[in-house]
């Protein structure tokens, strides 16, 4: 599918093919010891997970039909058993101090992150139609940190498994 889409040469950004991923949690910027707590409370919670998988198809968008800003794919399978996680994530994120995220959560899976929006509209039926094509099934079995490094985005900082 990342290929195909690259080949529209959209006037936006991919998800990197190599780290695709469900977002339980986005922190922005964080110091390094809010870093190390939030490890800590990431090696906690997901011990007592247990693996799953996550099946994505379909095609949706953030923002309003002139306003797209995230293209993404919904999770047609345990929506619900992310949607628990977040819900879990986001207690022990609150007992260590965290402001509760204030933004309903919708679990998918992000395509692309649209870059000018004006420029867009014209390519949504071609995107639409590839995306429509791909149906995926994702391991979920641990997670994983992400954060800036270097100015590189979505750079892996910490990854905990599922069970210990």
């Amino acid at each position: 599918m990342h290929s195909e889409l690259s080949g529209l040469h959209l006037p936006a950004t991919l998800q990197k093919a190599d780290t695709p991923h469900i977002t339980l949690r986005y922190f922005g910027e964080v110091s390094f010891l809010r870093l190390e707590t939030i490890k800590n409370v990431a090696k906690d919670f997901v011990a007592k997970e247990k693996p799953f998988e996550a099946k994505i198809s379909g095609v949706d968008y953030f923002g309003l039909k002139k306003r797209r800003r995230v293209v993404w794919m919904p999770i047609s399978s345990y929506g619900s058993r992310i949607v628990g996680l977040q819900n879990r994530l986001e207690s022990c994120l609150q007992e260590i101090g965290f402001s509760l995220e204030v933004r309903d959560y919708n679990p998918h899976f992000t395509v692309a992150r649209v870059k000018k929006m004006e420029n867009f509209a014209p390519f949504e039926p071609q995107m639409e139609e590839i995306i429509k094509k791909y149906e995926f099934n994702l391991q979920a079995d641990r997670v994983t940190l992400y954060g800036m490094q270097d100015n590189i985005h979505q750079m892996p900082l910490a990854e905990f498994k599922f069970g210990g």
